[in-house]
């Protein structure tokens, strides 16, 4: 009985630890791809001096991207367009930075801005049924 229970303590030690190293070399390997275009939160990368960050407006009611990362100081180059179907959330307004853009028939429209200060600003359709939120660091 006491063999049996040092066996099991011992395979539930060598998963944890398994298990531990796998998290950490999966997210080591995903934060380091590429040095040159580095990704700020898996949805922002930087490329060529901006921030490219891309968001679509689903039929469903929402953001595909409900929260983005960005940094103070770097260009953002905005991508935004809407889904058939995306009723108001085809107009994309974020109010702090003088933002408005309407994706008609799906088309992206592109907005360019430099975030100057830290903080959280919403994003959403003209109605706010659609909202999302960009975290400045």
């Amino acid at each position: 009985m006491q063999t049996q229970r040092t066996f099991l303590i011992l395979v539930g030690a060598v998963l944890g630890i398994f298990i531990l190293m796998l998290f950490f070399f999966s997210n080591t390997s995903a934060n380091n791809q590429n040095p040159e275009n580095p990704v700020l939160d898996g949805k922002t990368q930087i490329a060529g001096g901006y921030q490219e960050v891309y968001i679509k407006a689903l039929s469903t009611g929402q953001y595909d991207k409900p929260q983005i990362t960005v940094k103070k100081g770097i260009p953002v180059r905005l991508h935004f367009s809407a889904e058939k179907g995306a009723g108001c959330g085809s107009a994309f307004v974020m109010r702090d930075f003088g933002i408005q853009l309407v994706s008609k028939n799906g088309s992206e429209q592109i907005a360019t801005f430099t975030p100057q200060k830290s903080g959280t600003f919403e994003y959403s359709c003209m109605m706010r049924m659609f909202i999302g939120k960009m975290t400045v660091v």
